[in-house]
C-alpha cells in the first residue's frame, strides 16, 4: 500500500472504532437499566438482590426428613 492508501486505510480504521464505540456505550446503558429494573423487582418481591451460594433450598419436611435419615 502506498501511503496515500494507508492513510485512507486508518482513517476508515478510526471510523469504525468510534461507531463500534457508540454502540458499546448504548449497550451498557441498556444494560445498566435493565439491571436496576430487575433489582427494582426483586426488593419489590422481597427477594435478595445479592448472589447466593447455597443454589436451590430445600423445603423445611424433606430437610428434617433428611436429617432424620441419617441419624437412624
Amino acid at each position: 500500500m502506498n501511503r496515500t492508501e494507508q492513510i485512507s486505510f486508518y482513517k476508515r480504521q478510526l471510523n469504525s472504532a468510534r461507531e463500534l464505540r457508540a454502540v458499546a456505550e448504548q449497550n451498557i446503558s441498556i444494560a445498566t437499566q435493565l439491571e436496576s429494573e430487575a433489582k427494582s423487582a426483586l426488593e419489590m418481591l422481597g427477594a435478595s438482590t445479592e448472589r447466593s451460594r447455597k443454589g436451590n433450598v430445600l423445603p423445611e419436611q424433606l430437610r428434617n426428613s433428611l436429617r432424620a435419615s441419617l441419624t437412624k
